[in-house]
């Protein structure tokens, strides 16, 4: 508890058991995040609270140039029954996962007065590939923000606002480092209480693709916001005006 930076941080290693920790850090406490799971392989994290000060369950794999050279996926995790309450994210995925994030099961956590719910982001520079990723039964309740989020644009601003003087940016070209998130697969999501349900930025050289959202019931101020997403599914979703 009460740590300056991160918390918890498993870094390059494999074959992990995390059972039962409490992490406890003040609602402002910037980068006091609960628990960063960082290019690691095979990973089980279950049975936890987090209340923090930013994002609660994190998985990263480097960043930028040095992530991308260093090549360490975060891999083959699998985390349940965990409750966050304060954080900036219940579950997280970067900004930092330059080494790529793949095969990742999340199922039976509850996450009350969060910022945000499911976070997934990342920025131009990073590089990497975050696909094969299963979230299911999750029950999230009073979330500040969004109960569920892709921001591509994480500390920067989308490609079609314009600066001060009404240029728009130009879209770049797709190369090592355009960040890619594919293949994610959300269901069986109570939401009871929002500011949205869903809000998508994806960039446009490379949009979220794959993305399918189902059975899922949301209480939210708003609906579903998407800009550059390919393929995106939805099925059984009830969304409630709040």
């Amino acid at each position: 508890q009460n740590s300056p930076a991160w918390n918890l941080h498993l870094l390059w290693s494999k074959n992990i058991e995390v059972n039962n920790v409490t992490v406890l850090n003040p609602s402002w406490s910037q980068n006091g995040d609960g628990i960063d799971i960082d290019a690691c392989d095979g990973v089980y994290l279950h049975d936890s609270h987090f209340d923090v000060g930013d994002d609660a369950i994190c998985i990263k794999s480097g960043k930028d140039e040095d992530g991308r050279r260093h090549g360490r996926a975060c891999s083959n995790l699998l985390i349940e029954n965990c409750t966050v309450y304060a954080g900036h994210g219940g579950f997280v995925i970067g900004s930092e996962m330059s080494g790529g994030v793949h095969d990742v099961s999340v199922k039976n956590c509850t996450f009350i007065g969060t910022d945000v719910g499911l976070r997934f982001k990342s920025m131009r520079g990073r590089g990497g590939v975050v696909r094969n990723i299963n979230i299911e039964n999750i029950y999230m309740k009073d979330i500040i923000g969004d109960a569920i989020i892709f921001n591509l644009f994480y500390a920067g601003k989308p490609a079609t606002e314009a600066d001060k003087d009404g240029n728009v940016e130009e879209i770049p070209q797709v190369d090592e480092t355009t960040p890619e998130f594919r293949d994610i697969s959300i269901s069986n999501i109570i939401c009871n209480g929002a500011k949205s349900a869903v809000y998508v930025n994806g960039l446009p050289e490379m949009p979220v693709s794959n993305l399918s959202i189902k059975d899922c019931i949301f209480r939210a101020k708003k609906g579903i916001e998407t800009h550059y997403v390919q393929n995106f599914k939805q099925d059984n979703v009830q969304f409630i005006q709040q």
